[in-house]
């Protein structure tokens, strides 16, 4: 009975230990942030995850299709779960937009953003989690007839 207790509380300390190493990190955590292929961000300007979230908002907004842009409703924010790897790989992980076409169409585009370096702690590569959001705004379009 002794040894099952201790198999058990070794197989669990393990899965813990595991899972530490694991740990998924915010932006405001890491000692340098990812590099993106398709988003220039200019490192000499600091530390700055306000700006990193607004380059990639934007560069998510603009690649969005036209016609599924036009599905999402008109200043309302949603967001949007990402996290990249320590691998460089970017995953798509959730998103409040309820609305099929515009989830898969904003998953298509997330997952086509290229990882150049991931985000480093401590001189190692870690995985990174980002929450965006995005807040869409239509102007209203006047034909002049």
């Amino acid at each position: 009975m002794h040894k099952i207790f201790f198999i058990f509380f070794l197989l669990l300390t393990t899965a813990i230990l595991s899972q530490v190493d694991k740990k998924k990190m915010i932006l405001s955590e890491v000692d340098s942030f990812p590099v993106f292929e398709q988003i220039f961000f200019n490192k000499i300007k600091g530390h700055n995850e306000s700006l990193l979230q607004a380059k990639l908002q934007q560069y998510i907004i603009t690649n969005l299709n036209p016609k599924v842009l036009s599905l999402l409703k008109n200043e309302t924010n949603y967001f949007l779960k990402i996290d990249i790897s320590d691998s460089g790989k970017i995953n798509f992980i959730n998103t409040t937009i309820t609305n099929k076409t515009v989830h898969e169409e904003l998953k298509k585009v997330v997952e086509s953003i290229e990882i150049k370096t991931p985000a480093k702690l401590s001189g190692n590569e870690v995985t990174v989690e980002i929450v965006l959001a995005l807040e869409v705004k239509f102007q209203d379009i006047k034909i002049i007839k």
